[in-house]
């Protein structure tokens, strides 16, 4: 009982939290714009940069050992799996409910990883600042991958390299 009581208010927050970032988007006009493979590894490396309390930017290689092995670019740069994990690292994390979230399986998907970058810059820069977001942030990780298949999200393509 007490396990779905806390998944319901965990996704009762993470609703009212995509609301926010609607709202948010609504009242800036800003339109979510599509961006590149480099585009969304820039703004994690630079997010990461700037809110390292709440935010860590890791990739499959370093994480899991999981080697780059295609190329995602005509000069021969690697495609990079980034792993982000989001969470109160001040607070202990032993009790904290690991959330996972993936941007897009199929490289051809252009919304999903544009969400989740988004997503991810308004949680961590509304931690301490929105209650609802300070309290989410030191109860869970939120372990999140914007481009699971980036070989295909670098190339516009619906599958992987084989």
């Amino acid at each position: 009982m007490k396990k779905s009581r806390k998944l319901f208010h965990f996704l009762a927050a993470l609703v009212f939290l995509l609301l926010g970032v609607a709202e948010c988007q609504e009242k800036t006009r800003e339109a979510y714009e599509q961006m590149s493979y480099d585009q969304i590894r820039s703004r994690l490396t630079d997010l990461a940069q700037k809110f390292p309390s709440v935010m860590l930017l890791e990739n499959s290689k370093s994480k899991v050992g999981v080697p780059y092995l295609v190329d995602c670019d005509d000069k021969g740069n690697k495609c990079v799996l980034d792993i982000v994990t989001i969470t109160d690292f001040k607070t202990s994390s032993e009790n904290k409910v690991q959330v996972y979230i993936s941007g897009s399986l199929q490289g051809n998907e252009r919304l999903g990883p544009v969400i989740t970058v988004n997503l991810i810059e308004y949680l961590v820069s509304n931690f301490k600042k929105d209650v609802t977001i300070t309290y989410l942030l030191q109860t869970r990780e939120i372990i999140i991958t914007p481009m699971t298949n980036a070989y295909g999200y670098a190339k516009k393509t619906l599958k992987e390299l084989t």
